[in-house]
């Protein structure tokens, strides 16, 4: 353990109070990234199986649109205030500011890094990785670097990157 992990530690076994009010303050954010996530993922794996129950129930949305999500544009505005306030907060907004500041920069970077995991889902569409080392990468992807699909799913408001998975013949476009 660095130097700098035992003072962290020996920090918060002096002050247990900071480490409480800490975990209170993000409780918001946390609560929308469980329910958010959760909804997500069960919609995933039921219109993954569509299969089986599409033939008694008419549903309208596929697969597809589920991974095309897209952010609202206006929402960047918000995450403007958000950083704003977080980076505020060391100077001069106060304490208050940086809880609110990154409450709102978790709750939207779960909806940028969805968008973003459709951007990197039709980047591996599009570059034919199948099977068993896709969920390999998908797996490494979302635990190792989901700050990037985050970074991803923000700059696709500007530049739409599925534009540039597009083939000339129309293949790709399964998922």
């Amino acid at each position: 353990m660095s130097s700098e992990e035992t003072r962290e530690v020996r920090d918060i076994l002096d002050n247990p109070e900071r480490l409480v009010d800490k975990v209170y303050s993000n409780i918001p954010g946390i609560l929308f990234f469980g329910v958010f996530a959760a909804v997500w993922l069960s919609l995933f794996v039921t219109l993954r199986n569509s299969p089986i129950w599409r033939y008694r129930v008419l549903y309208p949305y596929t697969l597809k649109e589920l991974i095309n999500f897209k952010v609202p544009e206006y929402l960047i505005w918000l995450l403007i205030v958000g950083l704003v306030l977080f980076v505020g907060s060391d100077h001069g907004l106060g304490a208050m500011a940086e809880v609110a500041g990154t409450n709102i920069l978790v709750c939207l970077s779960v909806l940028y890094f969805f968008q973003g995991f459709g951007v990197y889902n039709d980047f591996m569409t599009f570059l034919r990785i199948r099977g068993f080392l896709r969920i390999i990468f998908t797996a490494f992807t979302v635990l190792y670097t989901w700050k990037i699909l985050v970074g991803v799913g923000i700059f696709d408001l500007w530049f739409n990157f599925r534009k540039f998975f597009k083939k000339q013949n129309g293949e790709g476009d399964k998922i």
